[in-house]
This record gives structure tokens, sequence and C-alpha cells, in this order.
């Protein structure tokens, strides 16, 4: 590090210390990076290798090969620092498992997270590859309304689904897997407000047109043969749904699953349960770490990233708007999209869907029946049965 630090003042150009991970910095690496941006905002001017070692005493300059490119030996740098890191975090993580019982997921995870595909890095206009413009991947959701003012969910776009306790967005949000999973996508769906048996007899009911109710309430007799079909459907379909036994806490956790199951999507039902990677007095400041995480590990896994949370109450009024978004200055800042679900006074199974925040486009609403005995889902404001039509879509 210290003979990348070198060349960059030599040169005087501090690109590549700008575009350092700072998680593979120790704490004086850190702390000299930090004051030579310092140094430059204030005087702005590149400092000296002389003046940065009249103030820190025990950096040594190191100069290696003059005919070195800066961003090689930055690569090299990197590629060390890595290297170093990770001998570090095994020894830890072996000294853990050997002293307790329990396997570290979390520190694993976080070791997977910093030397995996996760650098921040920089994007630069004149340099910029306008071919990402046209990303692949794009999913539609069923809306006909929703999906036609935004295009669907782009690789690297983050959709948040919300709504007040019992409006139906888990179920919504397992109508989509469901449908998904049909197209022969591969899902990862961690769900902090139900177990995966559960979930799963949701999608079997979807699957073959039954209330799952069934399973719990109906004769074995009755509900083995539907149980048979779905099961045949399962195992011959190319598409998987991939629910956590374990408990998924963080950001981080869900990035590195993500990542090692190579998915085509994330969804997190129930986003603003999980906890982020670093400690905050605030709670909105957990959230927003927590939002801007899973946006985050959309663009970098380039996968589309649905997420799930609640509706606070506001008084009496019936309409929804984004403040009314629990920890909407958290939330509503990384997600591209906001949808929220507006129960029916008159009938629960019928409720309005309202696209209330499009980065591509304009707004809409659209008005879906849920038929729980069939656990299909009608939009009735286009009368199309979304879930025939799907595949024509």
């Amino acid at each position: 590090m210290n003979e990348l630090v070198t060349a960059c003042l030599d040169e005087k150009n501090v690109e590549p210390l700008l575009e350092f991970p700072v998680s593979l910095m120790n704490d004086f690496e850190h702390e000299i990076v930090t004051w030579i941006f310092k140094y430059i905002k204030e005087y702005e001017a590149v400092p000296s290798v002389s003046r940065l070692t009249s103030e820190f005493k025990y950096f040594t300059a190191i100069r290696g090969d003059d005919h070195a490119p800066l961003k090689d030996l930055a690569q090299q740098t990197e590629r060390r620092k890595r290297k170093e890191f990770v001998v570090t975090q095994i020894g830890e993580i072996e000294s853990e498992i050997r002293e307790s019982d329990d396997i570290p997921l979390e520190k694993m995870n976080k070791m997977m997270s910093v030397v995996g595909a996760y650098g921040s890095g920089l994007s630069r206009y004149s340099t910029f590859d306008r071919e990402r413009y046209f990303r692949k991947g794009s999913l539609k959701i069923g809306i006909p309304m929703v999906d036609r003012v935004t295009g669907g969910i782009a690789n690297g776009d983050f959709m948040i689904l919300a709504g007040r306790l019992g409006t139906g967005k888990s179920t919504l949000t397992q109508w989509i897997v469901k449908n998904w999973w049909e197209q022969g996508h591969r899902i990862l769906l961690v769900s902090k407000e139900m177990l995966p048996i559960d979930v799963f007899a949701r999608v079997d009911g979807m699957v073959g047109r039954f209330n799952p109710l069934l399973i719990r309430t109906g004769k074995r007799d009755d509900v083995t043969p539907l149980l048979r079909v779905v099961s045949s459907i399962a195992s011959h379909r190319k598409g998987e749904i991939y629910i956590p036994s374990q408990l998924i806490s963080t950001p981080a956790q869900v990035a590195a699953l993500a990542k090692n199951l190579d998915v085509d999507v994330v969804v997190v039902d129930g986003l603003y349960l999980l906890y982020p990677d670093g400690s905050y007095a605030q709670r909105w400041e957990k959230v927003a770490d927590i939002s801007n995480a899973l946006k985050q590990t959309a663009l970098d896994l380039q996968v589309p990233m649905l997420g799930t949370t609640q509706i606070k109450r506001v008084g009496t009024k019936d309409e929804y708007d984004p403040e009314d978004l629990a920890y909407s200055d958290a939330l509503g800042q990384d997600a591209d999209y906001v949808v929220m679900i507006k129960p029916s006074k008159a009938e629960r199974a019928r409720v309005e869907v309202q696209l209330t925040k499009n980065r591509q486009g304009p707004n809409t609403a659209s008005v879906i029946f849920i038929d729980w005995d069939t656990m299909s889902i009608i939009d009735e404001t286009t009368s199309v049965k979304t879930e025939e039509d799907w595949s024509k879509r």
C-alpha cells in the first residue's frame, strides 16, 4: 500500500486511492488516505511525498518500477490486500469455530462480500458504457397497468411492495414469485414473516388452484391427490424457488446467499425486519442502511430485487402517498418503484394497487381481485385474468 500511495503522490494522480476499497485498508492506511483528500480539498493540490512523511513519521515511502502503469500497481496492491484480508479472516473464523459450537456465518458472509464482486469503484461520464442502458432480464410483475408504465423490473432495479397488516402483500408477492418460477427463473425468497412450509403451501395452492387452508382443514384423502399433482409439476419445472431454512438477518447474508445460488431475482418479504451490518443509534438510520445495502446488492449482482414492507397508519385518511411508507425517508430514497396496496372497505379480496413512485415514468393504479378459492389474481382494471395470459406478455 505504501508503494501505491508513493506512486500516486509522485504522479499527482490520486484516483487509484479514491477507488481503492476502504474495507481492505488498515486503520493507519485509511488515516493516511483520508488526510491526503483533506489536504487536496483545502489546498487544491496533491501533497508531496515529503509533506506526507512530515505528517506521518511512521510512513515509509517505497518506490518500485518507475515504468509500471499506476493502474497496474493499484490492481496488484488490491489483489495482495484481498489475500491478506482473507488469510486473517479465515484465521479468526477457524479460531471461533474451535472455541464455540456455532459457525460464525455473519463473519463468513462479510468476508465473502468484501472479496467478492462488491467493489464500489467509480463511474465516469466520459467513459460510461451506454450499452448498460439496455439491461436484460426485465421481469413483469403481472399487473398490466403497472408493467406498462415501468417496463417491468430490470436487472439492478429495487421495487418495494407496501401494505398494512393483512392487506395481502405477502400473497401478492408469492403469486408474483410463482409466476416467475413458472417462466423458468431461479428465485431467492427470504421470508421474514412466514416459514418455508407455509410459503410453499401457498405456492402449492396457486399452482394447483386450491385454497391452501384445505391442507389444514380438509381430509387427508381429499388433499393428497392435489399435492401429488403439484409435486409432479414442481419436479418437472426448470425454475426454482429457494427459501432459507436458517435465520437470515442482514443484507450481507442475503447478498452472499444470492451470489452462491446464482439466482435470477431476489425477494425479501419483510425487509424492515432485517438488521444492518453496522450499528446505529436511530431506527431510521438502520432502515436506511438496510435499504441502501439491498439496492447495492441488486446492482452488484445485476438482478431485480423485490421487497415488502409496512405502511404506517396516518389518521383516518383513505389515500396513500409515499410519506405513509414506514421510514419513507430511509426506504424511498433507494427504491426505483414503490407499489402500495390499498384494501377495499367493502370486500377484503378486492384491493387497489397504487404505483406511487416510478423512477422511469408516470404513476398509475389498478384494481385486483384475489380469488382465495383458486389462489389466483384477476386484474379488474383491464379485465384480464393475468395468470392465464401471463405467457402471452
